[in-house]
C-alpha cells in the first residue's frame, strides 16, 4: 500500500510541477488524465492502510479518520488556494508539488517503520 502511495505521490509532484508552468491546453488533458491516476493510487494505498493497522474489527474506523483527517487537509487547501492563485497564479501549483513531496516523505518514513499486527 505505501508503494501505491508512493507512486501517487510522485506522479502529483511531476503533474503539479508541469501545471505550474501554465503549459497550452492540449498538455492539460494529459495533466488531467494524470490525475485520475494519482488520486486512485494515493486513495487506494491509503485505505489499505486504514484497513491493515486497524486491528481486529477497528478498520472501519480507521478508514472513517483517515478520510476525515484528508478531508479536513483539502477543505484547508481549497480554502488557500483561492487567495494564493489571486496573487501567485499559475505558480501556486508549485506548492502543490511541495505538498505532495512531504507526502512522500511520509510514506517513506512509514516504510521505514517496523510493522506490527495491529495494536
Amino acid at each position: 500500500p505505501i508503494g501505491l502511495i508512493l507512486i501517487g505521490g510522485m506522479s502529483a509532484i511531476v503533474r503539479f510541477a508541469l501545471t505550474a508552468l501554465d503549459p497550452p491546453q492540449a498538455l492539460l488533458v494529459p495533466l488531467m488524465t494524470m490525475h485520475a491516476f494519482t488520486f486512485t493510487a494515493t486513495f487506494l494505498g491509503m485505505v489499505a492502510i486504514a484497513g491493515e493497522s486497524g486491528g481486529e474489527g477497528a478498520q472501519g474506523r480507521a478508514q472513517a479518520f483517515s478520510s476525515t483527517a484528508v478531508s479536513v487537509a483539502m477543505l484547508l487547501a481549497t480554502f488557500a488556494a483561492g487567495p494564493l492563485y489571486a496573487r501567485y497564479g499559475a505558480y501556486v501549483f508549485l506548492g502543490s508539488s511541495l505538498i505532495a513531496a512531504f507526502g512522500c516523505v511520509l510514506a517513506l518514513l512509514a516504510l521505514a517503520q517496523p510493522q506490527s499486527d495491529g495494536f
